[in-house]
């Protein structure tokens, strides 16, 4: 009798308990790979012109790419609920909720400084008030106005501590 009843929980070696089990299992990992969605779109600028090399990536991690040259761009295994961060130089920093989309275009908008605020160092740019040290200008009307044939003759005599080669 104890054979019997053995037989009848048993098919083909899995017990009714261990079945649910197995089931409940599968649809986790199928509900858990169904929130992952490829992201597609364009980025363009204020007047509607393509932006090529803009950076988009999943804010808070590092899944990421570039916009091409046509400004078309499309990225993998991004989660429905996630947040997609675009920057690139000169532009505004945009973040777009995905809410479950699969095409997303984005225009950004450019991000204007004043001229009188940047300072040009050796390796790229910064702020003035960010520059330690000594800064000084010159008026591109004296350089124009010297009669020499190099630029660096022009600045010299002009910028207190600077060697021109």
């Amino acid at each position: 009798m104890n054979k019997k009843k053995n037989k009848i929980f048993l098919i083909k070696g899995i017990s009714f308990i261990k079945f649910p089990m197995v089931c409940i299992f599968l649809l986790t990992q199928l509900v858990l790979t169904a929130q992952q969605i490829t992201v597609s779109g364009t980025v363009t600028d204020s007047k509607n012109q393509p932006l090529p090399g803009v950076t988009v990536i999943v804010r808070g991690t590092a899944n990421g790419t570039i916009s091409g040259t046509d400004g078309s761009y499309t990225l993998g295994n991004v989660g429905a609920d996630d947040v997609l961060a675009f920057s690139f130089v000169g532009m505004r920093t945009a973040e777009v909720e995905v809410n479950n989309q699969n095409l997303i275009n984005v225009s950004l908008e450019e991000e204007t400084i004043g001229l009188e605020e940047v300072v040009a160092i050796g390796y790229g740019t910064q702020r003035r008030e960010n520059v330690i040290g000594s800064v000084t200008s010159v008026r591109s009307e004296e350089l124009t106005s010297a009669p020499v044939s190099r630029v660096s003759n022009a600045l010299a005599g002009r910028l207190p501590g600077g060697i021109f080669l």
